[in-house]
């Protein structure tokens, strides 16, 4: 069996995930902020930011790069 899983792959993925949890960290700081307008517009950077790395991750989830499926070939 081969594992068809690329290594750089794979690493860009756990990049992908820790700008995941970067985003959320912001948010939650965000909420914590006195002044609301920078508030929303920091909450609102990293929503979007969220948003590219759930696609970018949705997306190579898809094509089976994370999921590093083995094969019997």
């Amino acid at each position: 069996m081969t594992n068809n899983c690329d290594v750089q792959t794979f690493v860009d993925y756990k990049s992908e995930i820790k700008k995941l949890h970067d985003y959320y960290c912001c948010i939650n700081q965000a909420t914590r902020l006195n002044d609301s307008k920078t508030a929303m517009t920091l909450i609102k950077n990293s929503l979007s930011g969220l948003n590219a790395s759930i696609k970018a991750l949705e997306s190579g989830i898809e094509e089976g790069g994370l999921l590093c499926q083995e094969s019997g070939q």
